[in-house]
């Protein structure tokens, strides 16, 4: 089962009321070998097989999309490559500027899912409230903030900067950071890297 925060909005959005929206509170992260298993349940592939075939699908998508296609996989979405400048490189401030394919990269790749990928997932989820200490207002200061981390700490035990984003209303760079910098300064301890980390108050 899902669960969700209510999370105040800036006040901008609110036109001057105190409003607030769901966010869906992310749990983990499901790895291709896990959803691997899980399928080979049902069929008579091996698990390796299929992560075999989704590894070859990885290599035709970025081919295509390298070679300037939009991908649509029915069922899932599409998928378009993203252009962006060269980090070192100035935007132009004209039109038929100077700038060639040289000053240019692969930013990111956009994703747009499937009317049915959205439909399947709308119908398989139950949502459920989480209790949280309470809503966090983005104008909140950092000691403020302190204070809603360690009253999450003291009910839940344990916070992921997801967790932590969430409930402040913070980036997630700046979540990742300021947890970073509380647990250099003594006030958390951290356990594990990357979308395994997680954060707990000290003993």
């Amino acid at each position: 089962m899902a669960k969700y925060i209510m999370r105040e909005l800036p006040e901008q959005f609110g036109r001057g009321k105190r409003r607030h929206a769901p966010r869906l509170l992310v749990e983990g992260t499901v790895t291709l070998g896990e959803l691997a298993e899980r399928i080979a349940r049902g069929t008579t592939f091996a698990s390796t097989e299929i992560e075999g075939i989704v590894a070859l699908l990885v290599d035709e998508l970025s081919g295509s999309l390298a070679d300037g296609y939009s991908v649509r996989i029915e069922g899932l979405g599409a998928f378009t490559a993203k252009l962006a400048y060269q980090r070192d490189i100035e935007p132009e401030e004209c039109e038929g500027g100077r700038r060639n394919a040289a000053s240019l990269r692969v930013s990111g790749i956009a994703f747009r899912p499937d009317k049915r990928l959205i439909g399947a997932t709308a119908g398989a989820c139950h949502l459920k409230r989480k209790k949280c200490p309470g809503y966090v207002s983005p104008s909140t200061g950092r000691d403020g903030r302190w204070e809603v981390a360690k009253a999450f700490l003291r009910s839940h035990g344990m916070m992921r900067v997801k967790e932590y984003q969430s409930l402040v209303s913070l980036s997630p760079t700046a979540a990742r950071m300021e947890l970073r910098a509380f647990a250099e300064e003594g006030r958390l301890e951290r356990y594990g890297s990357r979308a395994q980390l997680i954060y707990l108050l000290p003993k």
